[in-house]
C-alpha cells in the first residue's frame, strides 16, 4: 500500500468520524468537515455548507473561516491557493544597499513619524499590533482575502500600510480607505507591486 493510498484512507476516515459527529449535533465536527474539504479536497461549496452549519450551532472558528472563504469566492480569489515562498532555496539573497546620508526630507518624515507615535503612547509594537490587527479584519480576517498573501506579501502591505501613519483615533477608517484603493479581490497585485517598487526604488 503507497503512502499516498494510506493518506486517502486516514482522510476519508477522518471524514466519517467528523461526519458522525456532526450527526450527532456537535459543533466542531463540521467546522473539521469544512477545513478538509477547503484544504484537502479543494471543494470550496461543500466547505462552506460545513462552516455555515458550523456557525449557526454557536462555533466562533468556523464563522471566521465562514466570513474569509465567502469573501474569496465572491472576489473571485483562487481557494486552493496555498501560500508559496517568494524566493527558492537555491537563489541568495539580495546585495543590501549601504545605508543613504540623511536627507531633509527624511529627518522631516521621521520627525512625522515620532508624533504618530506619540499617539500610540510611543509604542511601535503597540501601533503596529493594533493597525496589524484591524487591516487583517479589514481585508476579510485570517482567512478571507489576507490569507492569500505569503508572509513576504503581508510584510509589505502592512508597512505600506504604516507608512501612512494612521490616526489612532480613527484608523479603522483608515484601513478601509487602504483596502478600497487598492481594489477588492487585487490585494496580492497590489503587494506584489509594492514587492517591484521595493526591488527597484525611484532614483
Amino acid at each position: 500500500m503507497s503512502s499516498q493510498d494510506l493518506d486517502r484512507a486516514a482522510l476519508l476516515e477522518a471524514t466519517q468520524w467528523y461526519s458522525k459527529a456532526s450527526d450527532a449535533g456537535d459543533q466542531v465536527g463540521p467546522l473539521h468537515l469544512g477545513q478538509l474539504y477547503e484544504d484537502q479536497y479543494k471543494d470550496a461549496h461543500q466547505a462552506v455548507y460545513w462552516y455555515d452549519l458550523a456557525a449557526r450551532r454557536g462555533n466562533g472558528a468556523a464563522q471566521e473561516r465562514l466570513t474569509g472563504l465567502r469573501q474569496r469566492i465572491r472576489l473571485g480569489i483562487d481557494t486552493s491557493r496555498e501560500p508559496e515562498d517568494v524566493r527558492s532555496e537555491e537563489e541568495p539573497e539580495p546585495a543590501r544597499r549601504a545605508p543613504a546620508a540623511p536627507t531633509l526630507s527624511g529627518l522631516a518624515a521621521e520627525a512625522l513619524r515620532q508624533r504618530w507615535l506619540a499617539d500610540w503612547e510611543g509604542s511601535a509594537p503597540l501601533a503596529t499590533a493594533q493597525c496589524l490587527d484591524v487591516l487583517v479584519d479589514t481585508c476579510g480576517g485570517p482567512h478571507g482575502e489576507w490569507a492569500t498573501l505569503d508572509d513576504t506579501e503581508r510584510e509589505r502591505v502592512l508597512a505600506d500600510f504604516l507608512a501612512v501613519l494612521p490616526p489612532r483615533a480613527n484608523f479603522a477608517r483608515a484601513a478601509r480607505d487602504y483596502y478600497e484603493a487598492s481594489g477588492p479581490g487585487r490585494l496580492r497585485d497590489h503587494a506584489a507591486g509594492l514587492l517591484r517598487a521595493a526591488e527597484w526604488p525611484e532614483p
